[in-house]
């Protein structure tokens, strides 16, 4: 069994405008870029490496005091059925916050599934839900991050290819996509040895 967490409204701000929109969205973007810069001077190897343990576990405790802040928790019974929200207090009750939800070790929390079905259906939704934003947040991070590490590499821009070099790369490509496209069953692949006929009367043609 599972419920879903009562849910509060976030205390963000919310645009009047497209134009106040663009500006905030402007700025929420600048705030996580010098958020990822941070974390890059506390862990130079991110970028390569990914975050280590210690710099996980930081982050996550910062995860876990705004989902908090936005997920107030649901209300169970003693028998573990969700109380609605507005119902009065019940006797023996019980909260489950993300906080409660996590205090569990993974071997605790698996053993619950045999012991305590109810309990842990209500923990498993929370514990979830969690690791899902706790995910999205570090992908969030990451994709700053890397976009701060490619905008510190200089640029370069590869020699141009004559056309003829161009043109035999373009043919290698059709025949090896013709390859792939064929072992996956598509009908509409020309046969190789047709491929391999039109290509050479192209090239006599421009000769």
């Amino acid at each position: 069994m599972s419920a879903k967490q009562k849910t509060v409204e976030p205390t963000v701000y919310v645009p009047t405008s497209l134009k106040d929109a663009g500006y905030q969205g402007a700025m929420s973007g600048e705030r996580l870029a010098s958020i990822a810069g941070y974390v890059m001077t506390l862990q130079p190897t991110i970028a390569e490496e990914g975050p280590t343990k210690e710099t996980r576990q930081g982050l996550t405790e910062g995860w876990l005091l705004r989902y908090g802040e936005l997920h107030k928790g649901q209300r169970y019974t003693k028998d573990w059925n969700p109380i609605p929200e507005g119902h009065d207090p019940v006797d023996g009750e019980m909260v489950v916050t993300v906080q409660f939800a996590l205090s569990f070790t993974q071997q605790e929390f698996g053993k619950m599934k045999g012991t305590d079905p109810g309990k842990y259906g209500a923990v498993k939704g929370v514990r979830e839900a969690f690791n899902k934003y706790s995910a999205n947040r570090l992908a969030d991070l990451m994709t700053a991050i890397k976009r701060i590490v490619a905008s510190d590499k200089p640029r370069t821009r590869d020699a141009a290819k004559d056309y003829k070099d161009w043109l035999t790369a373009t043919f290698d490509t059709m025949k090896a996509r013709a390859k792939t496209a064929k072992a996956r069953g598509d009908a509409t692949v020309p046969d190789e040895a047709k491929l391999r006929v039109a290509i050479d009367a192209f090239l006599k043609a421009l000769a």
